[in-house]
């Protein structure tokens, strides 16, 4: 019987090691498998070093944001004014169950109030806006609510 329990104990892992492999295979080429490409985005809203900055991203960005974002970003409320000397609107494509991907829009029409455009970004899934101030200006949280990223939307502050 511990010959028979061997070879099951063989084919039962056989099959465990071809459903791993196939599912690897899966999450690679089908774009819905993949996970949403926060990584991207952020360093582009970031790479110049303006800092602090305010981070105005759609809902599911709140926990990859701030781990990309690093030490010290934290969510701030509306109605509790920051001084910033940029903002950053960013936004990713999530995936929808039988939906392509695409780049997502950002309402070009609004620039901050005491900022300027200072780039844009995108990428298959994902788009940034940034708006830079040349000195430290003080922003509600609530007036980035205008670029309409939804009800879920959060905004993170990087402090340097």
């Amino acid at each position: 019987s511990s010959r028979r329990a061997a070879a099951a104990g063989a084919a039962a892992v056989g099959v465990l090691a071809a459903t791993g492999v196939a599912c690897a295979i899966a999450v690679d080429v089908h774009e819905p498998y993949q996970r949403d490409d926060y990584r991207a985005a952020v360093a582009a809203a970031v790479r110049d070093p303006v800092g602090p900055r305010l981070v105005y991203t759609d809902g599911g960005g709140r926990v990859p944001g701030t781990l990309y974002l690093g030490r010290g970003t934290h969510v701030v409320l509306p109605g509790v004014p920051q001084t910033v000397r940029e903002i950053d609107v960013l936004r990713v494509a999530g995936a929808e169950p039988g939906r392509p991907r695409s780049t997502p829009s950002i309402r070009a029409d609004i620039t901050p109030a005491g900022f300027a455009l200072a780039g844009v970004a995108q990428g298959s899934t994902w788009a940034v806006r940034r708006y830079v101030a040349t000195t430290p200006t003080v922003v509600d949280p609530a007036s980035l609510s205008l670029f309409g990223l939804g009800p879920r939307a959060v905004v993170l502050l990087r402090p340097r």
